[in-house]
């Protein structure tokens, strides 16, 4: 029996995406309170202040992220924005290959993937994204460590959409976006230091 996903329910998603979605907001806003906390002890020196605005540009970066993650309304620059900052923020060094898509409502599409490569991009890397008849990210990194259910959920959809969690729903997301456009994830393993990931 093949099993349709094309009209996946992910309502009972949405308290997974809410979770993920305060995970990656409670460093930022965390360090900030602390920031806020050392300001009330004294006068503020050039760490102290450098350190709160990274914590703002960093809580807002996410919150911007997942605006667009979740809307079809993205555009393909404000993607590309979001991204350099990221990058930079996770010392990633990003290439550009292609400046369109066939249809921009598949730019929260390059946004999802780059999440789920760059997390396991360690200590940092290069990440080339190559726009065109498909989104296909290849990256580099001196360790390249995939959490064993996040890899397994991208080699398959059918285990991303059955049993997401709050560890691969950005995955299952994905998965979920790529029916909804009639495409398919692939991953290959180039060697231990290189892997593409692409929608195509």
């Amino acid at each position: 029996m093949v099993m349709n996903f094309m009209h996946t329910d992910i309502s009972a998603w949405v308290p997974m995406l809410i979770a993920k979605f305060c995970h990656d907001l409670a460093s930022p806003l965390g360090s900030l309170g602390l920031g806020l906390e050392m300001l009330g002890e004294g006068a503020p020196d050039s760490d102290t202040t450098q350190a709160l605005q990274k914590s703002c540009e960093t809580a807002q970066l996410q919150l911007k992220f997942f605006r667009l993650l979740f809307t079809y309304k993205a555009s393909l620059s404000e993607v590309q924005t979001v991204l350099e900052r990221m990058a930079q923020l996770k010392s990633i060094r990003l290439e550009w290959q292609g400046v369109c898509l066939d249809d921009d409502r598949l730019a929260p599409l390059v946004l999802g993937l780059f999440v789920v490569a760059s997390e396991t991009l360690i200590r940092g890397g290069t990440i080339k994204i190559i726009l065109g008849t498909k989104i296909s990210l290849e990256c580099h990194g001196s360790t390249v460590q995939w959490r064993p259910d996040c890899l397994d959920a991208i080699c398959s959809r059918s285990v991303a959409l059955r049993s997401p969690n709050i560890r691969i729903i950005v995955v299952s997301y994905l998965h979920h976006l790529s029916d909804t456009f009639n495409k398919t994830i692939a991953y290959e393993l180039i060697d231990r230091h290189r892997f593409s990931i692409s929608i195509c």
